[in-house]
């Protein structure tokens, strides 16, 4: 069963626009989020203090922009590009836990912006939840 807090798939899009789920508060945001396949990246500020939990994104997602998840609550990132995307700064510090294709950890760990969160990169095998672009 789905609910309103959990949406797949925004169709057509290949880029979230600047604050797109900017401090959407607790009440009205949505806290689950799965971007389509085409979907290429993340604006600046997308998910800054927003309540989202979860986000998954597709083998084509290249870009994070500034500040995307500052001061959010993201616990857990699922990305099932091989090649890290690109980031801006404050970018990725406030998500608890990234998941990412077995064969690209290493690749991830050592990657610009994304080396300091190395302890937070785990291998995508080791998600227990429910994958929806695997």
């Amino acid at each position: 069963m789905r609910t309103f807090t959990e949406f797949r798939f925004f169709t057509g899009h290949q880029k979230s626009l600047a604050r797109t789920h900017y401090n959407t508060g607790t009440s009205n945001g949505f806290t689950k989020l799965v971007f389509p396949p085409q979907m290429t990246g993340i604006s600046t500020s997308s998910f800054n203090r927003s309540p989202v939990s979860f986000l998954e994104v597709g083998d084509s997602f290249s870009s994070i922009g500034l500040d995307c998840f500052r001061y959010s609550q993201i616990g857990t990132f699922v990305l099932h590009n091989t090649t890290p995307p690109t980031c801006g700064n404050n970018s990725i510090g406030s998500v608890s836990a990234i998941y990412v294709p077995n064969e690209a950890v290493d690749t991830y760990k050592a990657a610009s912006r994304w080396s300091m969160h190395a302890s937070k990169i785990h291998p995508i095998s080791e998600y227990d939840g429910t994958l929806y672009l695997s």
